[in-house]
């Protein structure tokens, strides 16, 4: 199990390296991505907490991931905000990442611009194989299923794009080994009840 927990761990820090380099590359404006330095405010600060972008993306897992099985992190960086969620005794892992798009979008087009094969190639690079397994949509959300191999090891993963204008995108993912797809099942219910999977 400690075997299939680093192999996790180590696919989801790839993953979003991957895709922040992605977005970098496809930037409208290209601008270098920056961390920003601390997230939370010091003991005693006036700060008001809610204005920092890193709360609201981890709000996103709020009622999804139970903190007592889920270690939660995340990072502000310029192009995007990330926020992790990793189970070492599920053997899940979760990825939201708020993406901005400062000069605005296209609602009409730019789930198809944005997140099509090209896409998915870069973001799922560090497995050995991806296979789409459906697609679907309601509303302003699109719902993708992959199954994908890492090492010998099968994998199933939902990732969902939410528009959100007029200038955020999130793109939030679920990877869980195979074996462990009844759980996906549950917890993209608790994440989105009305567009959990593909019929």
């Amino acid at each position: 199990m400690q075997k299939k927990w680093m192999i996790l761990i180590l696919v989801i820090i790839v993953v979003v390296v991957i895709i922040g380099v992605a977005l970098s590359v496809l930037a409208q404006d290209n601008q270098p991505t920056q961390p920003v330095v601390a997230i939370d405010p010091p003991s005693g600060s006036t700060t008001n907490n809610s204005s920092r972008e890193i709360y609201t993306v981890l709000t996103f897992g709020n009622g999804v991931f139970e903190p007592e099985n889920w270690l939660a992190g995340g990072q502000e960086m310029l192009d995007r905000t990330v926020a992790t969620w990793a189970s070492e005794s599920i053997g899940g892992t979760s990825l939201a990442e708020y993406l901005h798009f400062n000069q605005g979008f296209d609602p009409a087009t730019v789930v198809s611009e944005w997140f099509n094969n090209e896409w998915f190639t870069s973001a799922f690079s560090d497995f050995s194989t991806w296979t789409p397994q459906g697609a679907c949509a309601a509303g302003s959300t699109t719902l993708y299923e992959f199954a994908l191999v890492q090492s010998n090891l099968n994998y199933v993963l939902r990732y969902w794009v939410e528009l959100m204008p007029p200038d955020r995108i999130l793109a939030f993912q679920m990877l869980f080994p195979e074996e462990q797809s009844s759980l996906l099942e549950q917890y993209a219910r608790r994440y989105n009840a009305n567009l959990f999977d593909c019929p």
